[in-house]
């Protein structure tokens, strides 16, 4: 009884998002910048999502998979947090279009020469590659008390090729931006470790609350979790904080770009800028130490949210800061947009994330994702 009091309030979530969502389509308005806050939305999930799986089950390709195999049992649980990851990040792109039922046209008419294409194709691919390894993990594999119990050459395979996959995905995504030289501030090829990282950062910190959370009462995988999970949080950290500053470095010897990203360190966007970083450099990585000291459950939980929010808050600049002041070319002049969220746009976001936290849920609630769960409905359902 309990459990399906859950599912449908789960699917009343879910539906409540998509609700929201088209409400938000309906009052969208159209300003000075075209990439508003959406486009960092989908971006979030996008790499939440590729980061979660590459932390989790990338190692496994080098023969790493915990002290006790413990990454063998997060197998399932990364492999659906990541494909559900990728659903609310689709909601948003399709309803940032200004026509959603025209998206399909994208792929009638491939332009293999565009890196949008390339985003609506790896978008694709990485998901089916995510949902063909977790059936396959539900379904294919020895059902053991630990989950895997050996190295299947199809395991190798799917892992392998989803991992390659996955960093076409974060790598396209960046040169979306990258090969833009409207914008200054985004053109070069630096975006593309800076992005990589950026989703190490949030897979890990997503993955950390969802397996505190998933196997409360499980200690020898929470308490590898808090570990494992807050080393690449710390690590993360530090290399990102690196290529930020290096990012920067190089864009005061540019004024073009600098016009951009001068907003971030002492104009309007400072501020932002700023917390963000006592968040995500400071803050974060030393609650992460105290879960990788202590492998403390709660740490990790805490170190994760501020790193969620410190990874969006990045991207969020990123993508709008370099359109509201940059440096024209042609004309010689610094132009200045102003920028604020539509209530569309808010409600549309709100909707995805409604959407993005009832699907990873509801995922735990009807598909076998922990160690012990067996599939006994329709192959794949608990």
């Amino acid at each position: 009884m309990r459990r399906s009091f859950a599912i449908i309030s789960v699917l009343v979530v879910l539906i409540l998002g998509v609700i929201l969502g088209a409400i938000g389509l309906s009052k969208k308005e159209v300003g000075e910048v075209s990439w508003g806050i959406l486009v960092p939305g989908y971006m979030f999930f996008a790499m939440t999502a590729a980061g979660a799986a590459l932390v989790t089950l990338a190692p496994s390709l080098f023969g790493y998979e915990g002290s006790s195999g413990e990454l063998k049992s997060l197998r399932k649980l990364a492999l659906w947090f990541a494909a559900g990851t990728l659903i609310p990040s689709w909601f948003l792109i399709l309803l940032d279009l200004s026509r959603p039922a025209k998206f399909v046209d994208i792929f009638i008419g491939f332009n293999p020469s565009s890196r949008i294409a390339w985003m609506a194709a790896l978008y694709s691919m990485t998901f089916v590659v995510l949902i063909i390894e977790l059936l396959y993990a539900i379904i294919k594999e020895e059902r053991t008390a630990e989950g895997l119990t050996g190295k299947s050459a199809w395991v190798i395979t799917l892992t392998l090729i989803g991992t390659v996959v996955e960093l076409m995905l974060i790598s396209n995504l960046s040169q979306v931006f990258g090969v833009i030289q409207t914008f200054p501030a985004w053109h070069g090829a630096y975006l593309v470790p800076i992005f990589i990282v950026t989703s190490f950062i949030l897979g890990a910190s997503g993955m950390g609350i969802f397996v505190v959370l998933s196997m409360k009462n499980r200690e020898k995988e929470t308490k590898f979790a808090a570990s494992y999970y807050g080393k690449m949080i710390i690590s993360s950290s530090l290399v990102l904080a690196l290529l930020l500053f290096w990012a920067m470095l190089s864009a005061y010897f540019d004024p073009e770009a600098w016009a951009s990203f001068s907003q971030m360190l002492k104009g309007i966007y400072s501020a932002m800028f700023w917390c963000a970083g006592v968040l995500g450099f400071l803050i974060s990585p030393t609650v992460a130490g105290i879960a990788v000291r202590r492998k403390n459950t709660t740490a990790i939980v805490a170190s994760s949210i501020i790193s969620l929010l410190f990874g969006f808050t990045i991207l969020y600049l990123i993508v709008v800061v370099p359109q509201t002041v940059y440096f024209d070319v042609l004309a010689g002049v610094v132009n200045e947009r102003v920028y604020s969220i539509g209530a569309g746009e808010l409600l549309i976001a709100v909707g995805g994330l409604l959407i993005w936290l009832s699907l990873i849920s509801l995922g735990y609630l009807l598909l076998p994702l922990l160690p012990e769960e067996r599939a006994k409905k329709l192959l794949i359902f608990k």
